[in-house]
């Protein structure tokens, strides 16, 4: 009797630790699998690329460090970009000033391209660079090579703090709109722009060779004549007028501040597909409501 009591025992022993085994081995495999979820969510699904062109460099201070700016559609059709650049810098100003933004003309030439926002500014230690263009043919755009979108300048002034100094795409408001859906296709930009400043060489002054003295005659006086001043009238003032603000807003004016600019762009880039900042009333932000802020652009 206690034998056999003694053999189930045994039996339960087998049969508690297969099902904890085998407990054990499910939660490893689902764990496993919510862990491949997660990466396949955090793939980006953007077929579009840009590229920051040169992607390294060292330069002294006083150079001047030519950018250029590629975008690839892959073959997608598209209706419209809009790009940000950051860098940081520290102090009151920054180092290195951008300057000189220019499309390419190539593109413009076609006619069908439209590029109202070349803008630069700076704040809260970072420098923004913005570019937007809208492609205004009814068939779009696309292209499946790097095509130049746009060129500008950095000018070195001083050694900057952090160095190198790193240019790169903000993720959240870099847009590359699909013209059948208004989708961004633009794939999650992983080019930038690292470039290291040095001083300026010193080189030894070159001695200036002392001029030899000439005596120079001193000239007679001339009497001047001093003319009897006129009596003048006094302009009488005319009062400027102070413009008195529309009660409808500019078309594209998000932040209702009376100008149509980069804090407007913002807004809408962060809103891009949901209704909250649809310009032109279809229920949606799209490449549309940025054709129709870039229209009204007035900074």
């Amino acid at each position: 009797m206690n034998k056999n009591i003694n053999i189930k025992k045994y039996w339960w022993l087998i049969l508690v630790f297969i099902l904890t085994s085998f407990s054990l081995l499910a939660s490893l495999v689902l764990l496993q699998q919510r862990q491949e979820i997660r990466k396949k969510a955090s793939v980006p699904e953007g077929q579009a690329t840009v590229r920051i062109s040169p992607e390294t460099g060292i330069y002294q201070v006083g150079e001047s460090i030519p950018v250029n700016i590629f975008f690839n559609t892959r073959g997608v059709t598209i209706s419209a970009i809009a790009l940000r650049l950051t860098y940081l810098f520290s102090g009151n100003n920054p180092q290195i000033i951008p300057s000189n933004i220019l499309i390419n003309q190539a593109l413009l030439n076609t006619g069908d391209w439209s590029c109202p926002i070349k803008t630069i500014s700076s704040e809260g230690g970072q420098v923004k660079i913005d570019i937007a263009c809208v492609n205004t043919n009814p068939n779009g755009y696309s292209n499946s090579t790097d095509t130049l979108l746009a060129s500008f300048s950095l000018g070195v002034q001083n050694i900057p703090t952090p160095n190198p100094v790193v240019l790169s795409f903000d993720p959240n408001l870099s847009v590359i709109s699909r013209k059948d859906n208004a989708q961004d296709t633009l794939l999650t930009p992983t080019s930038r722009g690292t470039y290291t400043i040095t001083s300026q060489p010193t080189s030894s002054p070159t001695p200036t060779p002392t001029p030899t003295r000439i005596p120079t005659s001193t000239p007679t006086p001339t009497p001047t004549f001093t003319p009897t001043p006129s009596p003048l009238s006094t302009p009488t003032s005319v009062p400027t007028q102070t413009p008195t603000p529309s009660s409808q807003p500019l078309p594209g004016d998000l932040n209702r501040d009376g100008r149509v600019d980069n804090l407007d762009l913002e807004i809408l880039l962060n809103n891009w597909l949901t209704p909250n900042a649809d310009l032109n009333s279809d229920g949606t932000t799209n490449e549309k409501d940025l054709a129709l802020l870039l229209t009204n652009w007035f900074p």
